[in-house]
Formats: structure tokens, C-alpha cells, sequence
């Protein structure tokens, strides 16, 4: 029996790079049995190395994430999502990808400067990668809310609903992971409806 659950994985374990699901370090076993190849559930990369006078938000956020959410973790690592900073970007900063810890983010110096938090920011676009949809219309307390809020809100943290929603969208990665179609996401200001 244990031959077989082997052999089901192995073959499960092959088939997650063609799936879109990252394959890494975190070892499954049955009973004292270790599979053979090692797997990392729930781990998406952020690479900040680009994201200039943002590279203190972007450790924020994986703080932040990691603290709120228990079905994903954030590390800094290369191979998931690029935080990249602009001195300005048409639309504003935003996300581009495919909202399973694949993509770029783009952080807008002009649309940032106009006094919205900068961990808020990076934060909020971090949680597009998690799989998080914008809300414009939601309350300062809610991160997906992002510009909606105004200059005013100072909160960069996901309230107990996102964070519900992330533990969802990544409880059982093995299955749930699959790529959705490319989406581009924008932290909607005053200054990106210009």
C-alpha cells in the first residue's frame, strides 16, 4: 500500500511544474516513509531587489502576510513576484499577473507621493498576488480597499475576511494553485484617473 501512495505522488509531484505549481523543499510523508521529492506547499517568492526605496514596505509585507495568513507564506526569494519601482507608471501602481504568487508589481513614485502609506501600497498589491480582488468602495480597514479610502487611511493590514480568503484560495495548494488567466490590477487613485 505505501508502494502505491509513493508511486501516486511521485507521479502527482512530476505532473505540478506542468500545472503551474511550485515545486521546492518542504518534505510530505507517509508514516515514516518520506516521498522521495521534497515538495513546498504554499510558498510564494517576492523579490524586492528592484524595488528601490520600497525594499523596507516589501519586508513589511512579508511580515505582515506571513502573520495573518496560515495556508501561504511570503519569502524573499526569486521566482514569484518582482516589486519593481517607477518613477511614474500609466494607471498608477499595480499588479500583473496571474494571482497565484506569479507576476510583477509595480510601485508609482508620482502616485505614491501624493501621500498614500507606502506599506499600504505595497501590501495591497502583494494581495493581488495571493489572489485578493480590489474593493474600492470597502472602509480603510479592509487592504483591498486601496486608494478608495483616501490619503487619510494608514492601515496596511488584511483584515480577518482577506485574510480568510487567502487561507482559502491557498488551503490544499496542491489542487487550488492553478493559474488563472494574466490580470492586471491597479491601486486606483485620484492621480491614476488623470
Amino acid at each position: 500500500m505505501h508502494t502505491f501512495k509513493r508511486a501516486a505522488l511521485g507521479l502527482t509531484l512530476a505532473a505540478l511544474p506542468l500545472a503551474g505549481v511550485a515545486v521546492a523543499t518542504d518534505a510530505v510523508s507517509f508514516g515514516s516513509v518520506a516521498a522521495q521529492s521534497p515538495i513546498n506547499v504554499g510558498r510564494v517568492c517576492l523579490d524586492g531587489s528592484q524595488a528601490g526605496r520600497y525594499q523596507a514596505e516589501v519586508q513589511g509585507a512579508i511580515s505582515i502576510w506571513n502573520s495573518h495568513v496560515h495556508s501561504v507564506q511570503l519569502a524573499e526569494c526569486s521566482g514569484g513576484i518582482t516589486i519593481t519601482e517607477v518613477g511614474s507608471y500609466p494607471g498608477g501602481s499595480q499588479y500583473q499577473g496571474d494571482m497565484r504568487g506569479h507576476g510583477q508589481i509595480y510601485i508609482d513614485d508620482s502616485q505614491v507621493d501624493e501621500g498614500y502609506n507606502h506599506q499600504r501600497v505595497v501590501a495591497h498589491e502583494i494581495g493581488h498576488g495571493l489572489g485578493l480582488y480590489d474593493n474600492y468602495s470597502g472602509p480603510c480597514s479592509e487592504l483591498m480597499s486601496g486608494g478608495g479610502p483616501g490619503t487619510s487611511c494608514q492601515n496596511y493590514n488584511p483584515d480577518a475576511n482577506e485574510s480568510a480568503q487567502v487561507d482559502q484560495i491557498w488551503a490544499g495548494s496542491l489542487t487550488a494553485a492553478a493559474p488563472k488567466q494574466n490580470v492586471t490590477l491597479v491601486f486606483p487613485t485620484a492621480h491614476a484617473t488623470k
